[in-house]
């Protein structure tokens, strides 16, 4: 969840589920607004100086402003609503994240932090800072939803996201130079002893913690965790990296800008990386249309209703044709 939340947490709260906004707004606008004066048949959203604004062309003017992913927002959120399970991690997560978002709101804007988080909220349908716990849960359970509906359909999503990606859990090793082409006389002796410590048999997580200059790994036996072909590496360490398999699971040292690393390919097996919080994030966002289908699939089983509306429906319908298509 956290991979996920460092993704996209801003991002839609800001402004990717914004279309979601506009479906509520509608309703929101026209559910007590002069509700016992009616035209042609039509409720009253309002009047300007004897001219009546119907609730009919107040949807139509927004509807072709935002477009059909209003309609497909609001659609996800009834099916999340329904088939989402809120399980009390998500309540817990939730809750962390948006204790988190708060301060950094507090953080960014100072006093006027509430204002505008009260903003973010409203446009996507919450009323009250207290209701971004909500909104998280939904996410994590729209997550959760996706994730099953990728796995559940292993050939079609799984399968190439393995050819493609290469998803994997590496370790290494790294003996820091300032010129990895001239190193000085420290550098090569810590380097020296780094090889000659694993030739006699001393596990790698053992050099790791003694020898190697990445600290921030060093310290979890020289662990980097999740990476993939799209992992943000120079290119020496990300094709060493992805080259090792189960028969060769140990790469030469490799010079890269930061010194020589030897790199270790801990698991590459789909059990071992199916609960992984790196690979559920990028199985996501290369299947990023997947989750548009899921949606669709799910509201039409459970009974999704257009009442003859063949044109909404056709619009959806496409609306979803052409992430895919992307």
């Amino acid at each position: 969840m956290q991979d996920f939340f460092k993704r996209f947490w801003f991002i839609i709260i800001v402004s990717t589920l914004f279309a979601f906004a506009i479906g509520y707004f509608i309703y929101d606008q026209t559910k007590d607004v002069l509700r016992g004066k009616r035209i042609d048949g039509n409720d009253i959203v309002f009047e300007i100086n004897g001219q009546f604004i119907t609730a009919d062309e107040f949807y139509n003017e927004l509807f072709d402003e935002i477009g059909i992913s209003a309609a497909y927002a609001l659609i996800e959120r009834a099916v999340v609503e329904q088939k989402g399970d809120l399980t009390a991690d998500i309540i817990s997560e939730a809750r962390i994240q948006a204790d988190s978002t708060i301060n950094s709101f507090k953080e960014y804007y100072g006093d006027d932090y509430e204002r505008i988080l009260r903003q973010a909220l409203n446009a996507v349908g919450y009323q009250d800072i207290n209701e971004l716990k909500d909104y998280f849960a939904h996410l994590f359970m729209l997550d959760e939803l996706t994730t099953k509906y990728l796995f559940d359909n292993e050939e079609e999503y799984i399968l190439p996201f393995l050819t493609s990606n290469k998803p994997r859990k590496v370790s290494h090793i790294l003996i820091a130079m300032d010129d990895p082409n001239n190193p000085t006389e420290e550098e090569q002796n810590r380097w020296d002893s780094a090889i000659e410590a694993l030739e006699s048999g001393t596990s790698f997580e053992e050099v790791a913690k003694n020898f190697s200059d990445d600290t921030a790994s060093a310290v979890n036996n020289g662990a980097l965790g999740y990476m993939d072909a799209n992992t943000n590496f120079v290119p020496e360490f990300l094709n060493a990296a992805l080259a090792l398999d189960s028969t060769n699971n140990l790469s030469e040292w490799i010079k890269t800008t930061y010194g020589y690393h030897i790199i270790r390919l801990d698991t590459a097996d789909l059990d071992d990386l199916r609960d992984e919080d790196g690979f559920v994030s990028a199985l996501i966002s290369s299947n990023s249309a997947a989750q548009q289908k899921m949606i669709w699939e799910s509201a039409k089983v459970l009974g999704l209703d257009f009442y003859d509306n063949d044109t909404l429906y056709q619009q959806l319908e496409n609306y979803i044709i052409g992430m895919e298509d992307e």
